[in-house]
């Protein structure tokens, strides 16, 4: 099937790479819409907006950086602590009463779907609560301020809920993108387990069927030990944190400077005729597989 691309050079953030142009991929080139006179008149301020604009976002990635540091330490401080065989002894039992084998799947797994629920954004850390509302009738909340608890079931439960033939969707954390899972839903069963910690506490935003707190499986008197470490860790995280969220709030207002220049030199009315030539691309594409 034919995929129709739109690319726009405004900011070649948001265009796509066609990978087999012209064969399989179709190109919209949005900007035959520009007054490219007027673009070029302005291309001072223009230049400007758009670096300091990147020097923000890259300064805020040095701080979501920093921030990553601290929090794995306070994991893997917290790990040492950690009850394993008092934890793996709970999640057995959760397994065997949550997540049942689905019939007529022996032997073949579910499929994984990694999503973003989660992300720090000019308004905050927020999370896509709706989403897991509308998809699961029953969520544990995972009440964890360190960070191992929450990993350690989620990885179990994730594996489970795969063997057992059933199709989840997984959520990392924006910090730890490619290993430190935060939420599991798995709609067919409409069960869902997410995080909840001091930088977004979900209590507030949802309604769970069941919270568990992590503190029930570490060791209070050794996680003692760490006490000013994992204090200074949540501090220095949060600052970071907070200064990240502010260099994107400026980043947003100085996109939205630079976006009126783009919209002042765009003919909007082009934009619609090749809006129109698009939909009657696709619905010939689709009239030829419907046959």
């Amino acid at each position: 099937m034919t995929r129709v691309i739109i690319f726009d050079k405004l900011s070649l953030a948001h265009a796509i790479e066609p990978k087999y142009p012209g064969a399989a991929e179709s190109l919209v080139n949005l900007t035959a819409c520009w007054d490219e006179d007027m673009l070029y008149s302005c291309r001072e301020d223009i230049i400007g907006l758009h670096d300091a604009c990147r020097t923000r976002h890259d300064h805020a990635c040095r701080f979501l950086n920093a921030a990553a540091i601290l929090s794995t330490d306070t994991y893997r401080i917290a790990l040492d602590s950690l009850d394993k065989n008092k934890l793996a002894a709970y999640l057995e039992r959760l397994c065997a009463r949550e997540i049942k084998p689905l019939r007529g799947m022996a032997g073949k797994p579910g499929i994984e779907n990694p999503r973003l629920l989660s992300a720090l954004t000019d308004k905050g850390i927020h999370t896509f609560t709706d989403t897991a509302r509308l998809l699961c009738k029953k969520i544990y909340l995972i009440s964890d301020d360190h960070g191992a608890v929450s990993r350690v079931m989620l990885h179990k439960l994730r594996s489970a809920a795969l063997a057992a033939g059933h199709n989840i969707i997984t959520s990392c954390c924006p910090l730890g993108p490619f290993d430190k899972l935060e939420h599991i839903l798995i709609p067919g069963l409409g069960l869902g387990f997410m995080t909840s910690n001091r930088m977004h506490d979900l209590g507030l935003l949802i309604d769970p069927y069941r919270i568990v707190n992590s503190k029930r499986f570490m060791d209070p008197g050794r996680l003692k030990e760490s006490k000013k470490r994992i204090a200074f860790n949540n501090k220095a995280e949060y600052q970071m944190i907070t200064q990240a969220g502010q260099l994107i709030t400026e980043a947003k207002k100085l996109h939205t400077e630079l976006e009126a220049y783009y919209i002042a030199a765009t003919d909007f009315t082009k934009v619609d005729t090749m809006t129109d030539e698009v939909i009657a691309k696709i619905e010939r594409i689709a009239a030829g597989y419907s046959r």
